[in-house]
């Protein structure tokens, strides 16, 4: 099974970061990926919720394949792939790395800070 965890992690599935607020009212980043539904982790910077995501991502998928589930391939952008946003994040303010139909990447890093 490891290596189909394996398989599954080296795929370009789509990454979005977006800043967010702890419970407790401290700013930090929420990353999730919009292919895998649910699949989401936070981190205090940036780097730290995409580390987060990616450790998220492997418990995910096995679990996904423990369950005898369909892992969501990654989609491109042309293929209509719909990227939400948590209630109350403003469009302008994700952060997106999604493949085009040409398979490359579209790395949109504002410098942005939580509110």
């Amino acid at each position: 099974m490891e290596n189909n965890v394996n398989e599954y992690m080296s795929l370009p599935y789509s990454t979005v970061v977006v800043p967010d607020v702890t419970t407790d009212g401290e700013p930090c980043y929420m990353a999730y990926h919009p292919e895998l539904e649910g699949c989401m982790s936070h981190g205090d910077t940036l780097e730290e919720a995409l580390r987060n995501l990616s450790e998220v991502t492997r418990l995910y998928i096995s679990a996904l394949i423990d369950d005898g589930l369909e892992v969501p391939p990654p989609q491109l952008i042309d293929d209509g792939l719909e990227i939400p946003l948590p209630q109350g994040i403003m469009p302008n303010w994700e952060v997106v790395s999604p493949r085009t139909k040409h398979g490359e990447y579209v790395d949109l890093f504002p410098a942005i800070t939580p509110p």
